[in-house]
């Protein structure tokens, strides 16, 4: 396989594997979900950093642990508790 190829096939498999993610993270957060405040079900496109946005070149969202352990606090309801320096 040439170098571009082999690309690619990362480029599929990450892909692919956010799907799956993206699909289990819209579920537990619409298991989670308090319809009065968000009448509206999660997408699984919401959590998918691969998913287009409407009038927006495709980019990848890179968050570090402690921004990811924020987002899902959020979008669960909870709050993330602050990392103390060692």
């Amino acid at each position: 396989m040439t170098l571009r190829e082999l690309a690619w096939a990362a480029e599929g498999r990450q892909r692919a594997e956010w799907n799956r993610t993206a699909a289990l993270l819209a579920t537990v957060a619409n298991v989670n979900r308090d319809p009065r405040r968000h009448p509206a079900p999660y997408e699984p496109e919401q959590f998918n950093p691969f998913a287009r946005k409407e009038g927006r070149k495709q980019t990848v969202m890179r968050l570090d642990a402690e921004q990811s352990v924020k987002a899902l606090a959020g979008v669960l309801g909870g709050q993330a508790r602050e990392r103390r320096a060692r």
